[in-house]
């Protein structure tokens, strides 16, 4: 029996948490962050904070305008929302 290695190469992973921020620090976060990852989910705790559609929408445009031609970047875009239930009770959580 011939051994054979085992290896799993992922060369396009996903970061499913990544703050990329707005503005300059966007603008510097972005093409790095699609360098490496092919997608990522993109927390949308800017000031103020992406808790409608059309923000979202916005925020990721400048997200797209800011990846760099040839790089195939996907940002999965999160929404806050006030309107959410509070968890009530010990150790329970949303």
């Amino acid at each position: 029996m011939t051994a054979q290695s085992q290896v799993l190469k992922i060369r396009r992973p996903d970061d499913w948490h990544i703050h990329l921020r707005d503005d300059d620090m966007l603008k510097t976060v972005v093409p790095y962050t699609s360098e490496f990852y092919g997608r990522a989910i993109v927390m949308p705790n800017l000031v103020p904070p992406v808790t409608t559609v059309a923000a979202a929408i916005a925020y990721r445009q400048r997200i797209m305008d800011a990846v760099p031609a040839g790089h195939d970047f996907t940002p999965a875009d999160d929404l806050l929302s006030d309107r959410l239930p509070r968890p009530s009770g010990a150790g329970t959580r949303l």
